[in-house]
């Protein structure tokens, strides 16, 4: 009984052990299981150590069954015992300690070993995409899901191979059966005949190398490209079949010894193949990089100039941007209409000061908080779309009083959920400076103008900032909110959640975050779950951790709910003659969006690209995971946008690869970067409404400008089209290179130096307030270009910006008014002609003294409205700051 006993002791440590290590493993599959995505679970759980474990089982018996046929040497007969001297070893003595260090090296092999379960995923479900690689012929589906596995293997095998080799070799030595007397070597045969066996296994692992090292080759980056150059071609490749070539001698001359006593041959032909690795890899290729090609280097790189190019621009979705002049035009300003949608829907509102406006306006109680602010387009009731800035009101924790935080019963039953959004249209603000909120407080309240924000399921239990579990459906009364002396209370009617309806359940989760509550609380009852993973950058991680996620998921209001929408990336770096990205890949498409149900937590995976090779071999291994984007609702659809990190890495490439022509991207002539304002900070891409060149119809793009290398004015700039059916479409518009178009810096230069802005921006500056600026916008307007950039004024008590001043830039005019129009009815289109040539200049005669008085008289009312208006706006400081 007391052994029993015993057993049962032990066997109940071990099931405890068990579960404090697989509970959380356990609760995960509870959770992908609610969320209808067991299999993701089973998949990434699985893949990686179960090949590991197959790996492991098959290192571990390709050693023992080394170990056991050179163990048989301790029994051979002693043909010549005159040759037995030194210590004597068994098998006995060494069989076990062999056995221990095989299986040490075996677990020290696999477990080092990167054996990443996406990537021996994508090896079992390879797809073909149609692109060959121009060197080798072969689809580029083999580099982006053969390749890096059968590499991570041959490293495996090579070590592998050449530990079983000296470790044989070892018990060889230990056993005696390979003995040095006088000058000769005596090796027992058949331990010859194993050592040759491995050796030969040995070369054909080499040879399998020297293979996979061919396709390396479209992967090394050199100074003018990546992926095979000339010498790479005539000297690397050339060196890779000389030594297969060596390799096999080697294999050659192993097996003529086996009949042989001398091992000159075959110390010879090693000794070769080390040499010509030696010196082949190091002194043959800078012999052709110094001799042929530096001479003749355009000619002779050019054919790998150009698939280096076109790879690259396919690697980043490049190779459909459609190129397009664009000529400004002078005198086309003053024909802007005050309707005209650039002027109608211009963003002037820039997140950073407004997100203090958010947090001091709307935020309303001191636990809600706007972390981020989004801009989208939606409908209006009289027609068209207007942009307009978006914030999710989510509820912050720490923002709760000390006593409500000590209280576990508030924090995780009580303050669930964040509730509604505040939105602004982007022009608009009021006499004070502020935004006009067109949704606002609590509850929500929406203009009639912008219904289409209206909500009917306002509450937020899924966000940006929702980093905590909570437990709904209890005996608690979940706070919704603020209602005049007293707080609305709600219940949580979602589907999703692990449901805590059994003590077992409840003991893991009180394991898990170390919650005894979970157990003792009365407040849970059978009905209550607990919701997990409520950030949804985690949430749809975790889901689809094979994809790369967009760093600015964005709010958007369909159907009278709450969704967050997050672009999602499929990436890789194994794209051959692709360039490399500063992140380390070479290849990227934003081939899926997610779209998050702010309230229940549901998430859905829709594919945008098809084309994808990568989402396609995702798409057979999870085939339940994915819906094709025609599945979504057609108002989310309208709210898709072209994402930001995507055009920030695309614009990085294409500064360089919109060079097509070799003989231009050899000597980078055209090289172009991204625009820097004075400050050294870069230009964003940025948001906006325009009507394109050539098009009738104002649209919501992206927009990115570009610079020429190491100056500040402007070449061109990338449009990513947004709005269906035109949705990811890329236009590059190029501007003359013989004029020069003033660049973000210089266009902040010439603001800086315009007087009338500089005293009022030193006027600013004082009395415990500071003036700020806002995006600079770049606008194609009219065969024009317009620079716009607004003016806020902060306190430093509040910390809340208010929008002052709008400053326009056309061509040599800087102007600047209270609004839009005024500071565009201030630009005079008599001013914007091109200075004409100085003969033509003195042909005309000098205006009369009546003519230059009525100038004066003009310019001094001019004068005299802007001091007015400023003594105004200082007026209006007084009252504000509650000076006399």
């Amino acid at each position: 009984m007391k052994r029993l006993r015993n057993y049962l002791l032990g066997l109940i440590l071990l099931i405890g052990i068990a579960l404090l290590i697989f509970f959380n493993q356990y609760l995960d599959l509870i959770w992908f299981r609610s969320m209808g995505a067991a299999r993701v679970f089973w998949i990434s759980l699985i893949t990686g150590p179960l090949f590991k474990l197959l790996l492991t089982l098959l290192l571990a018996a390709f050693f023992l069954v080394n170990l056991f046929l050179a163990g048989k040497a301790f029994y051979r007969p002693r043909a010549v015992p005159l040759y037995e001297s030194g210590p004597q070893w068994s098998r006995e003595s060494l069989l076990l300690p062999g056995i221990l260090i095989t299986l040490a090296v075996t677990f020290l092999l696999t477990a080092g070993l990167s054996m990443d379960w996406q990537m021996i995923q994508q090896f079992l479900h390879p797809v073909t995409t149609g692109v060959t690689d121009p060197i080798f012929h072969k689809d580029t589906g083999f580099y982006l899901f053969t390749y890096p596995l059968l590499h991570s293997l041959y490293n495996l095998a090579q070590a592998a191979v050449f530990l079983a080799l000296v470790g044989s070799t070892a018990v060889y030595v230990l056993a005696k059966a390979i003995q040095c007397f006088q000058t000769s070597w005596e090796v027992w045969f058949p331990a010859k005949l194993h050592l040759v066996v491995l050796g030969t296994a040995f070369g054909a692992v080499k040879l399998w190398g020297y293979h996979l090292s061919r396709y390396s080759l479209l992967f090394k980056e050199s100074a003018r490209l990546t992926g095979i150059n000339y010498t790479a071609a005539h000297a690397n490749l050339l060196i890779l079949t000389i030594l297969s070539w060596v390799v096999v001698a080697v294999i050659a001359a192993l097996w003529v010894t086996l009949f042989r006593k001398k091992y000159t041959l075959l110390l010879t032909a090693a000794g070769a193949w080390l040499l010509l690795a030696l010196g082949l890899n190091i002194i043959y290729p800078g012999i052709i990089q110094s001799l042929v090609v530096k001479p003749n280097e355009y000619e002779l790189e050019a054919p790998y100039l150009a698939y280096h190019i076109l790879f690259t621009r396919q690697a980043y979705d490049l190779d459909r941007v459609k190129v397009k002049n664009f000529q400004p035009r002078e005198q086309q300003i003053g024909k802007i209409s005050p309707t005209h949608p650039v002027v109608t829907d211009l963003r002037l509102w820039d997140y950073r000061p407004l997100l203090a406006s958010y947090n001091q306006l709307q935020a309303i109680r001191p636990y809600y908080r706007f972390t981020d602010i989004d801009i989208d387009r939606y409908p209006t009731a009289s027609g068209g779309q207007r942009q307009i800035m978006l914030a999710a009101r989510e509820l912050i924790a720490a923002g709760l009083s000390k006593e409500a935080q000590a209280s576990w019963i508030n924090l995780h039953l009580t303050y669930t959920h964040g509730y509604g959004a505040a939105a602004n249209q982007v022009n608009q603000y009021s006499d004070q400076g502020q935004p006009v909120f067109i949704s606002r407080d609590l509850p929500p309240r929406t203009d009639p103008e912008f219904a289409a924000l209206a909500t009917n399921r306002p509450e937020i239990y899924f966000g940006e900032q929702t980093n905590h579990y909570i437990i709904v459906n209890t005996r608690t009364p979940e706070f919704d909110y603020p209602r005049g002396d007293s707080n609305t209370t709600t219940v949580y009617l979602g589907n999703t959640g692990i449901p805590l309806n059994s003590f077992f359940i409840k003991a893991l989760m009180a394991l898990k975050y170390h919650e005894a509550n979970f157990i003792l609380s009365s407040q849970i009852t059978s009905a209550s779950r607990v919701l997990l993973y409520r950030n949804i950058r985690e949430r749809v991680q975790k889901l689809a951790p094979f994809l790369k996620f967009d760093q600015d998921p964005y709010l958007v209001v369909a159907q009278g709910q709450l969704y967050w929408i997050i672009d999602a990336y499929t990436v890789s770096s194994f794209y051959p003659y692709a360039q490399y990205h500063t992140s380390g890949i070479n290849y990227i498409r934003n081939s899926v969006k997610a779209v998050v149900n702010a309230y229940d937590g549901s998430v859905n995976f829709y594919i945008t690209d098809s084309g994808d090779p990568i989402i396609r071999v995702w798409q057979k291994i999870f085939p339940a995971l994915f819906k094709p984007v025609d599945q979504l609702n057609a108002e989310l659809i309208s709210h898709l946008r072209y994402p930001e990190d995507l055009m920030t890495i695309q614009s990085n490439i294409l500064a360089r690869y919109h060079m097509t022509n070799p003989k231009t991207f050899y000597a980078q002539e055209d090289h172009w970067e991204i625009p820097v304002y004075n400050n050294g900070e870069p230009f964003e891409p940025y948001y906006v409404t325009l009507v394109l060149p050539g098009e009738n119809k104002s649209e919501f793009v992206m927009m990115q400008p570009f610079s020429p290398r190491n100056k500040q004015n402007l070449s061109s700039w990338l449009i990513a089209r947004c709005d269906r059916p035109h949705y990811g479409e890329l236009l590059l518009y190029t501007l003359p290179k013989d004029q020069n178009i003033y660049g973000p810096a210089q266009i902040d230069s010439r603001i800086n130096q315009d007087q009338t802005i500089s005293q009022l921006i030193t006027l600013w500056n004082q009395n415990q307030s500071r003036a700020l600026w806002g995006n600079l916008l770049i606008l194609p307007v009219e065969n024009s270009l317009l620079y716009v950039k607004p003016l806020f004024i902060e306190s430093e008590q509040t910390q809340q910006a208010e929008l002052k001043k709008v400053v326009m830039v056309y061509q040599n005019q800087v102007v600047i008014g209270d609004t839009v129009t005024e500071a565009l009815n201030r630009i005079n289109p008599d001013q914007t002609q091109a200075v004409k040539s100085l003969p033509e200049a003195l042909k005309k005669a000098e205006p009369d003294r009546q003519t230059k008085a009525l100038d004066r008289k003009e310019a001094i009312r001019h004068r005299l409205e802007q001091i007015s208006k400023e003594l105004q706006q200082l007026s209006k400081e007084l009252d504000r700051l509650g000076l006399d």
